[in-house]
């Protein structure tokens, strides 16, 4: 189960603020039983949330029960396909403890899940303020009224929601939608400006202003975004900022632009082709053993496939749970190598291939990094302490010839390149340590 929150203004004067939590469930992990009426294929599930507050005492609950259909039980077998619901909640702002139990109807099997939640006060009566965002597949606009039987459409807008905030690569489109609050009546015109931040706060691209008129003191922000041309395999922010006279509000929300390898699961999707493959492979090169991944060389697309899902269930440090915590922290790491270590610029695709990109993705982040520039007599390098990792480790990695390539010198981690006369090497000879 995957679950994110938006919190949206409930009216002036009030305490508690609207909470939209969506959800989604893998379908083919769901028990489908045959209806012969309908000559149909049908699952049902029920989902109880417990929400409790940072003193531990239960605020409220809900319960929901929700079907799906298909009209063959190999549909329901497809992989990546999603059940999307939205539950409503009524907070008052701060934080919470989301509890959630899904039990399948069919099969009694259930699963929880445990999510901590901030709710932040969208009834502020004056000062310009911006809902949560929310990502979403799609946008349409529709006539239909919304009520607590379709949470799905919202001040004339039908949004099918992303919880994961993790878009496929054939997901040409991104769709947001959020509501600004207090606009006045003066000035005649509002501005809403938009951008992509990379992981690093950096504007990937600048999507514009637009001046709008208030409709009244509350406004939609309804966008559709393109982003089948942005990089792959790294985390992405929308970041939308409102002004209003001398009034500005922000607010932000980070998704995923994934590769063949990088699904909002840990499984492999389909359909698998050998760029898939490809990708798949150097995403476990640095984990696998070399049997492992000659046994995957040897194999056919399918094994692969199967190969990988097996991979990654084996390093699943929670198997009771949805959610694959070692693959979601091993992705993230790749992403931020690519990001920030690649030789080009435009691509962003080769950091893993590294050195510095290889020790970030096994070891993490390090603690602290040491920068030592360049002399006359020698080359700039970098030394990187981790200081829980084996009592306290550190690497240096030389600038080789100044470029910018840098290279593993030495580490006092086990098992990696070992050299403890590298300072030595660097001062007196300067020119071409590595290669001696």
């Amino acid at each position: 189960m995957v679950a994110s929150y938006s919190t949206y203004r409930w009216g002036k004067g009030h305490d508690s603020c609207y909470v939209e939590c969506a959800y989604s469930i893998s379908r083919d992990s769901l028990y489908f039983a045959y209806l012969p009426d309908d000559s149909i294929w049908q699952a049902t599930f029920r989902v109880d949330v417990v929400l409790l507050d940072s003193l531990g005492a239960r605020v409220d609950s809900l319960s929901r029960n929700v079907g799906t259909r298909t009209p063959s039980l190999e549909e329901s077998r497809k992989r990546d396909v999603k059940v999307l619901d939205v539950l409503p909640l009524l907070l008052r702002p701060g934080q919470y403890q989301a509890q959630f139990t899904v039990t399948d109807l069919g099969d009694s099997s259930r699963g929880t899940r445990l999510d901590t939640l901030f709710v932040e006060n969208k009834n502020r009566e004056s000062e310009l303020t911006i809902s949560d965002l929310a990502l979403a597949y799609r946008l349409t606009p529709t006539d239909a009224p919304a009520d607590v039987a379709h949470l799905k459409i919202k001040n004339g807008y039908y949004v099918e929601p992303n919880p994961s905030g993790i878009f496929a690569p054939e997901d040409s489109m991104l769709y947001l939608y959020g509501e600004i609050y207090n606009l006045k009546p003066t000035p005649a015109l509002y501005q809403v400006h938009l951008w992509i931040l990379d992981p690093f706060g950096e504007v990937v691209r600048d999507l514009g202003i637009e001046q709008l008129e208030p409709p009244g003191e509350t406004a939609l922000l309804a966008y559709g975004l393109r982003i089948d041309d942005l990089p792959r395999g790294i985390w992405h922010t929308v970041a939308v900022e409102v002004d209003h006279g001398l009034s500005t509000a922000t607010m932000r929300k980070p998704f995923w632009l994934g590769t063949g390898m990088l699904s909002d699961s840990a499984r492999a999707v389909e359909p698998f082709d050998e760029k898939d493959a490809m990708l798949n492979r150097r995403f476990i090169v640095y984990l696998a053993t070399q049997e492992e991944l000659s046994e995957y060389d040897a194999l056919t697309l399918e094994g692969k496939r199967r190969f990988l899902d097996d991979f990654w269930m084996k390093r699943d440090s929670d198997p009771s749970t949805t959610r694959n915590e070692f693959f979601e922290a091993h992705r993230l790491r790749f992403a931020i190598a690519n990001q920030k270590f690649s030789r080009s610029m435009n691509q962003r695709d080769d950091g893993w291939n590294t050195d510095r990109g290889r020790v970030l993705i096994l070891y993490g982040e390090p603690d602290e990094v040491i920068q030592t520039p360049s002399s006359i007599a020698t080359w700039g390098y970098e030394r990187w302490e981790y200081n829980s990792l084996e009592g306290g480790v550190y690497f240096i990695f030389l600038d080789w010839k100044n470029l910018g390539d840098y290279r593993l010198m030495h580490s006092t981690k086990q098992g990696e390149r070992w050299d403890p006369d590298w300072q030595t090497r660097i001062d007196a000879e300067g020119l071409d340590p590595l290669s001696r």
